[in-house]
């Protein structure tokens, strides 16, 4: 048989930098059976100007996504030879893969042509990092916290997924964890442990839940070999006095790189209006405040429904200004504002109707900074 395996977010999402360990898992799989296997790397393989064609190529086609906001062609879909999944098409209900093939070892050679490709059309080395020289795989899957917004909301605990041998290459210089909240696992300690047994610089790419930090687990994971940064996240304002302490906890084991998420745009109430607008923005700010005063980098994370707020422009400013260090350690966000020439009739506009907030927020910054 011949497999055809499409990434839809690397077809359609120009800046996705991340292979698809379920796609990866399936070609390992089926190679291991006799078939051959290969990435299709564009919808043209499979059509004639947009209409379908006897199926010649493939005997089987598996496409998948992890976005929701990944487009896929409607004819893709109806394809006879088709199987589709993924978390971009399903949210929190999408279908695991079979057991033999959820738990078999990742082809690591899947992205190898498309990698050979981006490199001579000048994708940068960063980007194509990921696809050459990380191990990926999950230790744990699930989560405790069932936030809303969220792809693990109806899960209620973390649980132990794959030994480590499942999908470490030893080949590879760097290993990529997917886990969704490792410090919740009751196992955290053995695999951390077997982790850092093995030399090689490690990361949680969902980052890690900081309400959960301990002093072991703060003083295991600062003398690790954690591969580039931390990140942890700060999502709500009402969790100020948890997250505070466990900075202060954090910093006294390590001044270490960190970098925090900031949610903003999620509102649990579903009104999306103004009044919700303003009082987010505000606590968006309260919080990359905190962030800063602890070292640590903000970052704003916008939840897709942003666009439906009528302050839509103005966190698209604030996340402009906040995801640069050199500006949000450096500049006031009005000063940011005014140096980029950035949409400032509106930017004086939203300051005539909202003075109070502009008058506590707009002017602050780190101590310190030159302006």
């Amino acid at each position: 048989m011949k497999i055809g395996l499409i990434d839809s977010d690397l077809l359609m999402r120009s800046k996705n930098s991340f292979p698809n360990l379920a796609l990866m898992k399936l070609s390992g799989y089926h190679k291991a059976k006799g078939n051959t296997a290969e990435l299709i790397l564009d919808y043209r393989q499979l059509s004639s100007e947009g209409m379908l064609i006897p199926l010649k190529s493939y005997d089987k086609i598996y496409l998948s996504k992890v976005f929701t906001s990944t487009t896929v062609p409607e004819w893709v879909l109806k394809l006879p030879n088709l199987e589709y999944g993924g978390t971009g098409f399903f949210f929190d209900k999408a279908p695991p893969l079979p057991k033999e093939i959820e738990h078999y070892y990742p082809d690591y050679d899947l992205y190898n042509r498309w990698v050979a490709i981006a490199s001579r059309e000048g994708k940068s080395a960063s980007r194509l990092k990921i696809y050459k020289d990380y191990s990926l795989g999950y230790l744990s899957k699930g989560c405790i916290r069932q936030c809303e917004f969220c792809v693990n909301r109806n899960k209620k605990k973390s649980v132990l997924h794959s030994p480590l041998k499942e999908f470490y290459n030893e080949d590879k210089s760097f290993i990529c964890l997917l886990d969704d909240n490792i410090l919740a696992c009751p196992d955290w300690k053995r695999l951390l442990e077997e982790l850092m047994r093995t030399g090689k610089p490690f990361r949680f790419t969902q980052g890690i839940d900081i309400r959960l930090l301990t002093d072991k687990s703060a003083e295991m994971l600062s003398r690790a070999n954690y591969d580039h940064r931390y990140y942890f996240a700060f999502d709500n304002y009402s969790e100020k006095g948890i997250i505070v302490k466990k900075l202060r906890l954090w910093r006294e084991y390590t001044d270490k790189d960190t970098k925090i998420y900031v949610l903003v745009g999620y509102d649990k109430s579903n009104r999306y209006d103004r009044n919700f607008g303003l009082s987010d923005i505000a606590s968006a700010f309260e919080r990359i405040r905190i962030i800063t005063d602890f070292g640590c980098l903000p970052f704003v994370m916008r939840f897709e429904k942003v666009n439906e707020s009528p302050f839509r422009k103005l966190y698209s400013m604030v996340a402009s200004w906040c995801n640069s260090s050199k500006f949000v350690y450096k500049k006031s966000f009005r000063q940011y504002v005014y140096y980029k020439r950035y949409s400032l009739d509106y930017f004086d506009e939203f300051e005539k109707e909202n003075p109070e907030l502009v008058k506590k927020y707009f002017d602050w910054k780190r101590e310190g900074a030159d302006g």
